[in-house]
């Protein structure tokens, strides 16, 4: 499960930023209604082909922003927490925000700003606490990883006390 989505992104980032951050070197910079379009499968048809092109591999960069950073976050979650975890334990929580800012994180390369860095570094300081069991997801709290009981089932004994006496 990907904890948060393109449109998540646009939701909640500027989508002129998510466009220049997530267009390859080799395509000029997708234009951000463009972008808006390709991600909510609207009409695209004023666009060229090339513009449409690039549009459709920028979504694909931002879908694997957002697959890296939930892999990311798993690898925390997966200290404390049974995976994969339920949606709605997913909606109650920070994780998908968290999702979104160590995305932009990775879209942004080199180039992060201020601002971003240190949302990712919080997410990663979140994300720590969590795997150390210091912090928690949150209402709609999972149960933890482990610790349940081992139960074990089978066909009744076959040789007992009183089946071998007299033997």
């Amino acid at each position: 499960m990907i904890y948060a989505t393109a449109q998540n992104l646009l939701n909640w980032f500027d989508s002129q930023e998510l466009a220049q951050l997530s267009t390859p070197k080799r395509y000029p910079v997708v234009d951000a209604v463009l972008l808006e379009l390709t991600v909510s499968g609207g009409d695209r048809s004023a666009y060229t082909a090339l513009e449409i092109e690039a549009a459709d591999v920028a979504l694909v960069v931002i879908n694997e922003s957002l697959t890296a950073a939930t892999n990311l976050i798993d690898s925390y979650l997966a200290q404390q927490y049974s995976l994969p975890l339920a949606q709605s334990q997913v909606d109650t929580s920070p994780i998908p925000r968290t999702c979104g800012d160590i995305a932009r994180y990775e879209l942004s390369d080199d180039q992060a700003a201020e601002p971003v860095t240190q949302r990712y570094d919080r997410a990663l300081r979140w994300l720590l606490h969590i795997a150390k069991g210091a912090a928690t997801l949150g209402p709609g709290e999972p149960e933890p990883a482990g610790g349940g009981a081992v139960v074990v089932s089978g066909p009744d004994r076959i040789f007992t006390r009183n089946s071998m006496k007299g033997l």
